[in-house]
């Protein structure tokens, strides 16, 4: 069974959803929500019903899915580069969700993406790379981004450095993350902090927007879709 740090999430309740998930062979993909391509064509509004609330985000050209798993704690899907699998990839593009993780005050969007890292600095702290992008709110939420790095990925077999992108955002009742991993050569030293780069990649994923997930709306993917709630 293989795995990503990026999916070593902040809490145990995720560990356990994404080792349970992998570990299957195959899993379907279920039509759990909708894409609209862009105007430029240059990428897609993906619009996914996640427990309380509905998160859209830009998707850049190029991504597909490959996995996409659901229980009544959390949920994950993946999407990596056309041609690429989810045990082979130079690029993922992760989304989960946490249920009711938000209804405890004493958890931070900062909180929860900095233990992605702790989790990176635990696996190669010879070569760790970290840093924060500018402070975000999400639909009025708030969300806290940063950027980790590892020059000798464990779960690439210490055969690839990784590098990932940390968005989390708390809803109304759950969290929320959106993570965009890249794998590269190996190296010793830590990766250089690319701030350009992964700017660049974050503001590749915007706009992110939470919607009200209203059971039996038919109406709600659209609204979302079009900023009218």
């Amino acid at each position: 069974m293989k795995k990503t740090i990026l999916q070593l999430f902040a809490i145990s309740v995720l560990i356990s959803l994404t080792l349970s998930a992998h570990a299957k062979e195959e899993s379907r993909l279920p039509d759990q929500g909708i894409e609209r391509l862009t105007q430029d064509g240059n990428a897609t509004y993906a619009v996914t019903p996640i427990f309380s609330q509905i998160l859209l985000h830009l998707r850049p050209k190029g991504f597909t899915d490959v996995f996409e798993d659901i229980n009544p704690r959390g949920y994950i899907r993946e999407a990596v580069l056309q041609g690429e699998t989810l045990n082979n990839w130079t690029q993922m593009i992760t989304l989960t969700g946490v249920k009711d993780l938000a209804l405890n005050r004493d958890i931070t969007p900062r909180q929860m993406t900095h233990s992605v890292g702790q989790r990176f600095y635990a696996a190669c702290p010879n070569s760790f790379t970290a840093f924060a992008l500018p402070p975000q709110k999400f639909s009025g939420h708030d969300a806290f981004a940063a950027v980790y790095g590892c020059g000798k990925s464990p779960t690439a077999f210490g055969e690839k450095s990784e590098t990932t992108l940390v968005i989390s955002i708390k809803g109304l009742r759950d969290y929320y993350a959106i993570q965009w991993a890249e794998r590269n050569d190996p190296s010793d030293t830590p990766i250089p902090a690319d701030q350009v780069k992964w700017t660049e990649r974050m503001n590749a994923l915007l706009p992110v927007r939470l919607c009200n997930n209203t059971p039996n709306d038919k109406t709600a993917y659209a609204r979302c879709l079009d900023n009218k709630e």
